[in-house]
C-alpha cells in the first residue's frame, strides 16, 4: 500500500503532538520495509511503507534525540502483520470519541497497526430503539469518525461484535422476546435472528472500512438448552453451532467481511469438563472439517508457561483456520491495571507466538464489572505488544516500559506500584477492589487476619504516589486516594471483629468516632476524583453504576458507625453482624460488587 506525503505529514504531527517533542530540523522521508531512522550530524531520514511504520519511526527518531544519542541508525521490521488492542466498550464504560482518538495517538505512535471495539449493543440499530437505549450507544456518525481518524494513522479499526452470546443488555428488553433462547443466547434457526443479525452487519460495514470483521461467539454455554431445547429437543451442540456460523458467515460474505470468532465454544464442548483449556479437551476432526471459513481467536489472560500457550496455538492451527491470539492487558480487576501480571503472561504469549508463526496479536483490554478501571490507564500495557512486534531481540521488561515511559509517561516504577494494588501473585485476585467495596462490618473478602503484609504494601504505594512527580498530579491523587482507603479498609476489617469478640471497646470507640468517618471523607475524595477520570474519557451513560456503589459505601460506613456507637451506649445489645464470625469462601468468588458487598440476594 503506497501512502503519500501530505499522509506521513499528518502522522508526523501527530505522533510529535503525542510525545509533546517539537525539532525544527528537516527529515527526509523515503519509502522504506520497516521503521528506519538515520540522524546524521546535518541530515536526519525517517522510512516506512506503512503509516503504522512511519509513525513509529518519528516515535524513534524522538526518543534518539531526546535522549541525545547522536549519530545513529535505527531499523525494525514488524514481526506480526497486525499488532494492536481491543477496547471494551459494553460493560458501561462507552468512550468518548475524543478519548479513543487519544488512546489511538498513543498506538500509532508505537507502530500498533490494528484496533477492534468491542460493542455488544452499544451502537445504534434504527429500527431497535430498545438497543443500547441509556447505554451510551455510538452514533452512525461517531464511529465513521473514529474509524477516519484511525485510518489517517494507519490503524485499522475492526467491528468487535456478538452473533451468539453476551445479548443479555439487549435480552432484557421486551423487544428482543422473539429471538431469545435464553437471556443470554440468541435463538438459531430462526429467520427473525438472521434478520436481527443482518441489521448488525449492516450497520458495521456502513461505519468501517476494514474487510475484517470479529463476530463474537464466546461463552454460549447455553445455546440450544432454552427455547431452542423446548421446541426442537436436543440436539448436537457442535453441529448447531457450525449451523449457525455457516449462515453468519454467509452473511459477512454479503457484507464483504471475512469473520474471525472467539474459539472457545469448540474446547468447551470438546471437553468432558466443559472447560476452555482442559489439556485433555480435543475438537473432533469432523467437527473441524464442517467450520465454515471463520478465522478462530485463541484468547488467554492466565498463563505464564510458553509451553501451555504453544500447546493452545497448535491445537487451533490443527484446525486448519487462520489463528489470532488475545492477550490480556488486565484491566478488569478494577481500578487499576495489573501490569505486572500483564507482563508475566504476555511474554511467554508472544514468544510462543512467534515461534508457532502467529501474524495477529492483539491486548484485551475488558471492562468486567462496570468498568472500574480507566482504559486511558491501559496505554502501558500496549508497550509490552508493540516491541514484541518490533525489537522483539531486545524487548526484555527493562526495554518495555522504557518505550512506556518515553511514549505515556509512565514508567516501571510506576507501573509496578499501581500493580500493588491486586497484591496477590495471581492475575485476578482483585485484593484493592475487595477492601474498597466489601462492606465495613461484613467481611466477605478472603482476607481476615495476618494482613500485616498486605497493608504494609498498601501503605508503601500510599506514599510513593503522594510524593510521586513523574506523572499527572491527578493520576498520582487518584492512586494515593485508592491505596489510602484499601489500606484503612484493609486494616478495620482484620481488627474490627477481634475486637468486638474480645471486649475491646476502646478499640471500637476509636473505629466508630475517628476511623469510620475519616474513610467517609476519603472515599468521598476518591469518589470526585473517580468522575472526573471518567466523564474525561466515557460518556456519562454507566457512571450511575459506579456512583451507586460509593453511595452505598457511604451509606454503610455511616451505619457501621451509628451501630457501633449504639452498642457501646447500651442501645443495643449486640451487634448482629459481628456476632457471626468470617468464612472464607468454598467457591471461586469473582470478586464483583454484587458479592462483595452482601451476601443476601442482589437483584
Amino acid at each position: 500500500m503506497s501512502v503519500s506525503m501530505e499522509e506521513i505529514k499528518h502522522v508526523q504531527e501527530v505522533i510529535w503532538r503525542t510525545l509533546k517533542f517539537e525539532d525544527r530540523r528537516e527529515i527526509e522521508m523515503i519509502p522504506y520495509s520497516g521503521a528506519y531512522v538515520k540522524i546524521e550530524k546535518d541530515r536526519t531520514t525517517v522510512g516506512g511503507s506503512t503509516l503504522s511504520e512511519y509513525a513509529r519511526a518519528f516515535t524513534l527518531c524522538a526518543r534518539s534525540i531526546t535522549e541525545g544519542k547522536g549519530d545513529c541508525e535505527i531499523v525494525q521490521r514488524p514481526a506480526f502483520q497486525s499488532c494492536g488492542a481491543m477496547l471494551d466498550v459494553s460493560r458501561n464504560g462507552v468512550m468518548r470519541v475524543s478519548a479513543v482518538k487519544e488512546y489511538l495517538n498513543t498506538m500509532a505512535a508505537l507502530g500498533m497497526n490494528l484496533l477492534m471495539l468491542y460493542m455488544e449493543d452499544t451502537f445504534t440499530l434504527e429500527n431497535r430503539p430498545y438497543f443500547g437505549h441509556m447505554r451510551g450507544r455510538y452514533t452512525d456518525g461517531e464511529l465513521r469518525e473514529i474509524d477516519a481518524y484511525a485510518a489517517s494513522l494507519g490503524v485499522e479499526v475492526v467491528p468487535c461484535i456478538q452473533m451468539l452470546g453476551h445479548f443479555e443488555e439487549y435480552f432484557k428488553w421486551h423487544e428482543a422476546d422473539a429471538i431469545k433462547d435464553t437471556g443470554e443466547v440468541l435463538l438459531i434457526g430462526l429467520k427473525e435472528s438472521y434478520d436481527f443479525l443482518e441489521e448488525i452487519l449492516a450497520v458495521m460495514r456502513r461505519c468501517f472500512r476494514s474487510s475484517r470483521i470479529h463476530i463474537g461467539m464466546d461463552e454460549a454455554e447455553g445455546v440450544g438448552l432454552g427455547r431452542y431445547l423446548r421446541e426442537h429437543g436436543y440436539r448436537n451442540r457442535f453441529e448447531l453451532l457450525n449451523e449457525h456460523l455457516a449462515r453468519v458467515q454467509e452473511l459477512c460474505s454479503q457484507y464483504g467481511f471475512a469473520p474471525m470468532m472467539w474459539s472457545d465454544m469448540f474446547f468447551k464442548f470438546g471437553s468432558v469438563k466443559g472447560e476452555y483449556y482442559d489439556p485433555d479437551g480435543t475438537v473432533p476432526a469432523e467437527v473441524c472439517g464442517q467450520i465454515p471459513e471463520i478465522g478462530l481467536v485463541y484468547w488467554d489472560y492466565y498463563q505464564t508457561d510458553r509451553e501451555a500457550y504453544t500447546r493452545m496455538i497448535k491445537k487451533h492451527q490443527n484446525m486448519g483456520r487462520p489463528v489470532v491470539f488475545a492477550g490480556g492487558g488486565w484491566s478488569w480487576d478494577g481500578f487499576l491495571p495489573n501490569y505486572r501480571f500483564a507482563m508475566e503472561c504476555s511474554v511467554p504469549a508472544l514468544d510462543a507466538c512467534r515461534e508457532c508463526g502467529v501474524e495477529h496479536v492483539i491486548s484485551t483490554m475488558w471492562g468486567d464489572d462496570g468498568t472500574e478501571t480507566n482504559m486511558m490507564l491501559t496505554l502501558p500495557c500496549l508497550a509490552i505488544y508493540s516491541e514484541y512486534c518490533y525489537d522483539t531481540a531486545n524487548a526484555s521488561p527493562d526495554r518495555i516500559w522504557e518505550m512506556s515511559e518515553f511514549v505515556t509517561g509512565m514508567g516501571r516504577q510506576v507501573l509496578e506500584q499501581m500493580s500493588v494494588f491486586q497484591n496477590g501473585e495471581r492475575g485476578d485476585v482483585k485484593a484493592g477492589k475487595r477492601f474498597i467495596w466489601c462492606d465495613p462490618l461484613i467481611n466477605l473478602t478472603e482476607y481476615h487476619e495476618n494482613l500485616t503484609e498486605m497493608k504494609a504494601n498498601f501503605q508503601k504505594a500510599y506514599q510513593f504516589f503522594s510524593q510521586c512527580t513523574s506523572v499527572r498530579q491527578e493520576l498520582c491523587e487518584y492512586a494515593s486516594l485508592l491505596f489510602r482507603v484499601a489500606g484503612q479498609k484493609c486494616e478495620l476489617l482484620e481488627r474490627l471483629y477481634p475486637a468486638y469478640s474480645a471486649g475491646d471497646r476502646s478499640y471500637l470507640e476509636l473505629a466508630a468516632e475517628e476511623l469510620l468517618p475519616g474513610l467517609q471523607q476519603d472515599y468521598e475524595a476518591l469518589h470526585c476524583a473517580h468522575k472526573q477520570q471518567w466523564l474525561e474519557s466515557n460518556k456519562a451513560f454507566g457512571w450511575e453504576v459506579l456512583d451507586s456503589r460509593y453511595g452505598a459505601m457511604q451509606a454503610r460506613l455511616t451505619y457501621a458507625a451509628e451501630t457501633i456507637l449504639a452498642y457501646l451506649n447500651g442501645e443495643v445489645k449486640e451487634i448482629e453482624e459481628l456476632e457471626e464470625a468470617p468464612l472464607f469462601p468454598e467457591y471461586r468468588r469473582n470478586g464483583f460488587f454484587r458479592q462483595l458487598i452482601s451476601a443476601s440476594v442482589i437483584q
